[in-house]
């Protein structure tokens, strides 16, 4: 019998839980930057500011997952 069908074993989506806190908090400090450049009429300063913050934020959480195991 496979083990991923074993009655009470109950799937692992730690990485999947990973992968979503990564790309939302990348599309979250983006579109913070998105509704202040429209909030301040600027183009696209804080766009690109939230997104850079967006890739730090990345890396920090990539950092702490491959430091976890």
């Amino acid at each position: 019998m496979p083990t991923d069908k074993m009655p009470g074993k109950r799937p692992d989506y730690s990485l999947l839980v990973k992968v979503l806190n990564l790309g939302s908090g990348m599309l979250a400090l983006a579109f913070l930057g998105w509704l202040i450049d429209k909030k301040c009429h600027t183009s696209y300063t804080w766009t690109l500011i939230g997104s850079g913050v967006g890739v730090l934020y990345c890396f920090f959480e990539a950092w702490r997952a491959f430091k976890e195991n």
